[in-house]
């Protein structure tokens, strides 16, 4: 899932598409694996350099 969320740059629709998931499903796996909002804040400068 961060790895969808990475090559998408953190776009939610896109990196669901990419596992095969509807949006809601990924949003609600993310919340179960306790995976938030923040944790691609982290990575966002790492891409742009």
């Amino acid at each position: 899932m961060l790895q969808s969320l990475a090559i998408t740059r953190g776009n939610k629709k896109r990196a669901a598409e990419l596992l095969g998931l509807k949006r809601t499903t990924f949003l609600e796996k993310m919340k179960r694996l306790e995976l938030e909002d923040g944790v691609m804040e982290g990575t966002e400068g790492e891409q742009e350099g």
